[in-house]
């Protein structure tokens, strides 16, 4: 391949315009060309300003707009604080919240199934993709909203409040409970939202008698683990079952269903339910 020096491509070009112009260029070609380069330059700089500008601009909007919603936060900031404080300062994690002792606490359950990652047929083992779903009332965090702001609603981190010791009896997890602790949506009439979701491992008794054509029952048993049924009412928000709106199709296993069922259980060492 033919290649040449930058020495080399000077000296020809300065050839041809000796050639094309014997006594040299004439001011006004001079100037025609360095406009023509200088307008591409500045045709060229204004788009590079009008890029900086523009992208300026658009980060200005940017602070500006998140001055903004800081600057509504802000306004509640002083209310949401003191509501906290005022909610907080005398409250017991280790309360049942109910306004008589001698009434069980309603807890309405539910979960969300995302997906089935395993059936475990060796280790007899399920493991799934669940959003939990917890909601009960909590009678010491009532407040009044044109009190606090506007305030209707917090979020508030799951230590700080009593919550429902609600477990996954058959459990095969190493840690035992497997879900992700997240904040509880806390609103001004009491009423308390849990969605912790996890990875649930299962035990499950498996049959392969009909393999590959099998069909396996798999249960999934939940309950509080240290109150009773005087104590806590655990009630199903579905009678359906579980919700399989955002479920994930398996590419082995089908889904037939997924219901579900409140059973009350009296133990031998306990005459509570």
């Amino acid at each position: 391949m033919w290649s040449e020096t930058t020495d080399s491509f000077k000296q020809r070009r300065l050839k041809e315009s000796r050639a094309r112009y014997p006594r040299g260029p004439s001011r006004d070609v001079m100037r025609k060309r360095n406009g023509l380069f200088l307008s591409e330059f500045r045709a060229r700089s204004s788009f590079n300003l009008l890029r900086e500008a523009s992208s300026a601009r658009s980060l200005i909007l940017s602070a500006v707009f998140q001055l903004e919603r800081q600057s509504q936060v802000s306004e509640q900031g002083p209310h949401e604080k003191r509501l906290l404080n005022a909610l907080l300062a005398s409250y017991n994690t280790l309360e049942r919240p109910v306004a008589n002792e001698s009434e069980p606490l309603e807890v309405r359950f539910g979960l969300t199934l995302q997906q089935i990652i395993d059936v475990d047929e060796k280790n007899q083992l399920l493991i799934t993709n669940i959003w939990l779903s917890l909601e009960w009332n909590d009678y010491n965090l009532r407040w009044n909203d044109s009190e606090y702001g506007g305030v209707k609603d917090l979020r508030i981190t799951p230590n700080k409040l009593w919550k429902p010791d609600v477990l996954m009896y058959n459990s095969a997890d190493e840690g035992f409970d497997g879900t992700y602790q997240t904040n509880v949506v806390v609103r001004s009439n009491g009423s308390c939202l849990y969605v912790p979701p996890g990875i649930f491992k299962s035990t499950c008794k498996i049959d392969i008698t009909w393999f590959p054509f099998d069909d396996q029952h798999c249960d999934m048993k939940f309950g509080s683990w240290t109150y009773d049924g005087n104590q806590l009412d655990l009630v199903l928000k579905d009678e359906a079952g579980g919700d399989l709106s955002d479920f994930i199709t398996n590419g082995e296993w089908y889904l037939i269903g997924m219901p579900g069922k409140k059973n009350t259980i009296t133990y031998a060492c306990c005459p509570e339910p």
